[in-house]
């Protein structure tokens, strides 16, 4: 599918726009679309950022005002026009903009399937499909219900997937000195940066450790860098790639409202805000009444005095950080592009399975694979990590191999199913050594795959039930039917399926890779103590043997 975006960037709008559309660009081009950005010509811009992830990006040379014909921009119309009837038309035409409304949208629908805007501030009319208002919980005019889809709140915002993935990792407790984030947006137009500074460093180093981020448009960032320097508690970030990790690393922040206020919600991270323009008020005022923040308002009537009187409120209360941050993680998940994406209608998500070449389960996988056509577009099916393609859900079903980072950053969901109650029971064939423990209900785990093995959040779980008489055969089957179940409805309740993800809590265990020696029986014990061993052998892998007088006997077991 043929998607354009038209969203700017600039030093006096900020990043934002740009950012979510980005993040919203990856989902779709996780699901097969094809993504065309439409930018206009201004300082600041974010063009090497755009392209550097892939997109291609046509430029607008617009004037940033009216004409006298009424319509907004009708250089910029015609612009517009010209590259969709030229590279078009769109199936979906996506457009962030505070300036562009409904006599813009009308314009382009002779050339576009369908209209997608994402706007917060419902104060103006629109020609659109769906309309996307990430900031409110109800609509301010009932009309926009009615005339076309509305989908709003947090749970829409559009956010890069790090964070939703670095949400599910267990916070450290706050404790001094406390990590502060200063990042009051990209551009910083009335260097809010300067002024948390010059009130950071009022505070002691063993209370304070500060990371300061500037944007690449911010036109102070020399100077800024130069400040920081002189404070060794002061760690400076240029345009930096790692804002994800920042905010899961920080136990307070310094910003300004707009798309960046989801994700310190997404990551529990408290906020002194700031408003860098009236469009960030309500967003603010809102994480505040929800006591995710404290709303210092306008950047242009800032002090030093309030934002020192801020950190106060918390530098000495872990228990109200962690309380602000609780309420912080409520308000948004990092799921928003996941939802947009659904009601898109855009081609099904990719999925590929992975299965050692050896494993048991290779058998029922086909099967498998038949009732994910329904439910998926391309299906793949390979043996090896590295031809794992580019997916939005990756399964690992018999899979005793680690895969690399790299890998598992090529799908949106890497996942993986374990027959235990994790974190008890990690590690290899734990249906098996359960079984042989005289076990009979046995949990079955769908998570996600993490760097450390069995140790990703835990998104949904089942129960095997056996009757404690069934061979490996039958047990086999039970498993199978159970983990394509839990994969299949993953899918289908997706994005909701991983927002109820949860870390996994409590001491770890682990089982050992079974090798043929745990199929030995002792003669000297009776059939009926070692029948659950009996039951988890295969008689032509590695089947049950004892040995007496230095000779072995193998022993075949079946039901008659």
């Amino acid at each position: 599918m043929n998607i354009f975006i038209r969203a700017d960037a600039s030093s006096d709008i900020g990043s934002g726009h740009i950012m979510r559309c980005m993040a919203l660009a990856r989902s779709i081009r996780q699901r097969g679309g094809h993504v065309h950005f439409i930018c206009r010509e201004l300082p600041g811009h974010l063009y090497d950022l755009v392209t550097d992830n892939g997109y291609s990006i046509d430029i607008l040379a617009a004037p940033d005002h009216p004409d006298q014909s009424g319509l907004p921009h009708r250089t910029e119309i015609e612009q517009t026009l010209d590259i969709l009837s030229n590279q078009g038309p769109a199936d979906w035409l996506i457009v962030d903009s505070y300036e562009l409304d409904i006599q813009w949208e009308q314009a382009m629908r002779p050339v576009t399937n369908k209209i997608l805007v994402l706007d917060d501030l419902p104060d103006r009319e629109h020609d659109c499909d769906i309309w996307i208002n990430p900031s409110l919980t109800t609509p301010v005019n009932d009309r926009h219900a009615v005339d076309y889809p509305c989908l709003q709140g947090p749970g829409y915002a559009p956010l890069q997937q790090e964070f939703a993935r670095l949400r599910l990792d267990p916070k450290t407790p706050p404790s001094l000195p406390l990590r502060l984030l200063v990042f009051p947006g990209g551009a910083d137009a009335h260097d809010v940066t300067s002024i948390a500074i010059e009130a950071a460093i009022q505070f002691p180093t063993t209370s304070l450790g500060i990371d300061v981020v500037v944007g690449s448009s911010n036109p102070r960032a020399d100077e800024i860098k130069t400040r920081c320097l002189q404070y060794e508690n002061i760690r400076f970030h240029h345009n930096t790639r790692q804002m994800a990790e920042l905010m899961q690393q920080a136990d307070l922040s310094i910003g300004a409202g707009g798309g960046a206020s989801w994700e310190r919600c997404c990551l529990g991270l408290p906020c002194i805000l700031i408003s860098q323009n009236e469009y960030q008020q309500p967003v603010n005022r809102y994480i505040a009444a929800h006591d995710a923040g404290i709303d210092l308002g306008p950047a242009t009537a800032l002090s030093r005095e309030a934002v020192v009187d801020a950190i106060n409120r918390f530098i000495h209360s872990p228990e109200k950080l962690e309380s602000f941050s609780g309420n912080a993680r409520h308000l948004a998940d990092g799921l928003g592009s996941e939802r947009i994406v659904r009601h898109m209608e855009l081609p099904k998500p990719a999925v590929t399975v992975v299965s050692d070449t050896d494993s048991w389960i290779n058998s029922f996988i086909p099967g498998f694979l038949e009732k994910l056509k329904t439910e998926a577009g391309a299906v793949h099916w390979v043996h090896e990590t590295r031809q794992i393609p580019d997916s939005y859900f990756t399964f690992l079903l018999g899979c005793g191999t680690k895969i690399p980072g790299d890998v598992l950053d090529k799908s949106r969901h890497t996942l993986v199913v374990h027959e235990s109650d994790l974190p008890q029971g990690r590690g290899w064939s734990p249906l098996s050594w359960q079984i042989i423990e005289g076990k009979n209900n046995i949990p079955v785990t769908l998570f996600e795959a993490a760097a450390e093995i069995d140790s990703g959040p835990i998104y949904s779980r089942t129960t095997l039930h056996f009757q404690g008489d069934e061979l490996v055969d039958e047990l086999r089957t039970k498993q199978a039917e159970a983990s394509f179940e839990l994969c299949l409805n993953f899918i289908l309740d997706y994005p909701e399926s991983a927002a109820h993800a949860r870390p996994q809590q409590g001491e770890a265990d682990y089982y050992n890779r079974r090798t043929p020696s745990d199929s030995r029986l002792d003669p000297e014990k009776s059939l009926r103590e070692q029948l659950n061993l009996l039951r988890t052998v295969d008689n032509e892998r590695y089947p049950a043997y004892f040995e007496i007088g230095g000779t072995r006997y193998t022993v075949k077991i079946s039901k008659d």
